[in-house]
């Protein structure tokens, strides 16, 4: 149930001791329903012009269905339908009882005639005038009939008057301070309807230019005759148009502001060409002329924006043999362990909570900006892991969906540790959360602390978010030692050969640092090596701070 807040200054006077002589205390006389006066007292017209008006203000809009104003609590009774529902209105209602007036002033309006309160003095002698800001229009109506001979066919056309504050109501001048005392009582309710007021205006005025926006752009597009163009476009949707010459595309689009057309010519293996224009018919124009340009520049091989996985596989292969039996070759075998321990596993990756969409003008793809996921202590919450128990690793940083979870207990026993892996799997509410759509995929098992590797015992996944099949224990370990051998050799291109990077994708620098972080961290390494990655990263630390603030 909802409550009004109700303030009602309203002022219905003792006439009975007014002198009749007088054409204002008649007129009130007969509002009030008085037909004589008796002469016990007198009281001046001034004090009665002063009961009046009336005042309320009405911090919510409940509106009562009563058809007369007898059911309403300070309501005057002359009151019709309409303005019944003034009267109900929120906000600031003041009413003249001699003009039979009254209006509503909603919160910026309020605040308004508070400030010309305060920092005026003429209300304290000419009253208070309530305008509000009008715009007059003539509207002629044609008349039935036959027009006369004798009457002129001219009409004469009355433009629209400037906009000007009309004066709807005025009170006398005893209401300023009854107004001001009412306003500041509950200017925070006041101020909260002008803000509410605001925001509704500029959804209005944007609603309204989105329509005009929208209307011109359907017109533009209305008066082209496509058919009598050299090139077929083609409608594909409401504002967008494509167009195909030989092995290039052409676009013609309106982005979701509609301020400016995006015009876009594309082709395989070249840099695409965009530009927006104003008008529609230059955007087409446009898009025609770099088309036929495009088609005609020479054929380039398009080179693959990263070498495909049997590539870097082939690399991996060579580098193998390049190394083997080399100074610098880690055996495999000596990144064994002789009694290792475990932990569980759980690797995940998860939806974000809240995203934005932006859809490509030319290809009309959409794409998701701004991602929100799930902090990893709100993350174990929602999993059933219980935080105190697990260590949660972002794999792309803070902000990320990409989890590696492991146990905060290490087990001596492989056995015992893939029972506990299977039992807090179980215990989860990871495949709840993916058949809600909120985890992509997930896989579990348990890990050798000391050497990296890890048992996989099951997964949950979409066939467009598989995991790769998972390594064998042999071809982990020949991975690692292929690394720690180019960590220990120190050549940039084949460790970026290894990676399958380019130059782009990260600098000979950065390269470098990675080798020697790497073989400063290593347990396999002589101690030499161990010793001068250590001294390199000592020396280099401004420099590797540079590298870190320009990436």
């Amino acid at each position: 149930m909802r409550t009004q807040k109700l303030k009602t200054c309203v002022k219905w006077p003792d006439l009975r001791g007014v002198d009749t002589k007088n054409s204002v205390a008649k007129l009130i006389l007969k509002l009030g329903g008085y037909n004589q006066l008796t002469s016990e007292s007198e009281a001046t017209v001034n004090e009665i012009i002063e009961q009046t008006w009336g005042m309320r203000f009405n911090s919510g809009q409940v509106y009562n269905r009563a058809r007369s104003a007898d059911h309403l609590p300070g309501c005057p009774e002359w009151l019709n339908s309409n303005q019944l529902r003034t009267f109900q209105e929120p906000g600031l209602v003041v009413w003249n009882n001699l003009d039979q007036k009254i209006e509503h002033l909603g919160g910026s309006a309020a605040l308004n005639l508070l400030d010309r309160l305060l920092c005026t003095d003429a209300w304290k002698t000419e009253g208070v005038f309530i305008t509000h800001l009008v715009q007059e229009f003539s509207v002629e109506i044609a008349r039935r009939g036959r027009r006369k001979k004798t009457e002129s066919e001219e009409k004469l056309e009355k433009p629209p008057s400037k906009p000007y504050y009309k004066e709807m109501l005025h009170l006398p001048p005893s209401a300023g301070n009854e107004l001001i005392k009412l306003i500041q009582a509950d200017e925070a309710a006041i101020t909260k309807m002008a803000e509410f007021e605001r925001l509704q205006f500029d959804l209005v005025m944007k609603g309204f230019w989105e329509s005009v926006l929208k209307s011109h752009r359907r017109i533009e597009q209305d008066e082209i005759d496509f058919s009598a163009r050299n090139f077929n476009w083609q409608h594909t949707s409401e504002a967008r148009w494509n167009c195909q010459y030989q092995s290039t595309t052409g676009k013609v689009c309106l982005p979701e502001e509609k301020w400016q057309w995006c015009a876009c010519a594309e082709r395989p293996g070249l840099p695409r060409r965009l530009k927006y224009w104003e008008k529609f018919q230059e955007a087409i124009e446009w898009v025609e002329k770099e088309i036929v340009d495009l088609a005609n520049q020479p054929e380039t091989e398009v080179q693959p924006s990263s070498p495909s996985f049997e590539q870097i596989l082939a690399e991996h292969i060579r580098l193998q043999e390049k190394l083997r039996n080399g100074p610098c070759w880690v055996n495999p075998s000596l990144l064994e362990t002789k009694k290792p321990t475990y932990k569980i596993f759980i690797e995940l990756d998860a939806e974000p909570t809240t995203y934005k969409t932006f859809t490509s003008f030319c290809s009309g793809q959409t794409f998701r900006i701004d991602e929100r996921f799930l902090t990893p202590t709100k993350l174990s919450a929602v999993l059933n892991l219980p935080y105190d128990h697990f260590g949660f690793e972002q794999i792309l940083g803070e902000n990320s969906g990409w989890h590696r979870i492991t146990s905060l207990t290490a087990f001596y026993q492989e056995t015992t540790v893939a029972e506990q892996a299977q039992d807090v799997w179980n215990r989860s509410r990871i495949l709840q959360q993916f058949k809600a759509g909120q985890i992509k995929r997930a896989r579990y098992g348990y890990q050798e602390v000391e050497t990296g590797y890890t048992v996989f015992l099951g997964i949950c996944e979409k066939p467009e978010d598989a995991w790769g099949a998972p390594e064998s224990r042999d071809e982990y370990f020949a991975q690692k030692a292929l690394r720690e051998s180019l960590c220990f050799a120190l050549d940039i291109e084949d460790y970026r050969a290894f990676l399958g990077l380019s130059v782009k994708d990260i600098s000979d620098d950065r390269l470098l640092e990675c080798m020697h972080t790497a073989r400063a961290r290593s347990t396999h390494l002589p101690e030499q090596a161990i010793r001068e990655s250590k001294i390199w990263l000592a020396l280099h630390e401004p420099i590797r701070g540079e590298n870190h603030a320009t990436k």
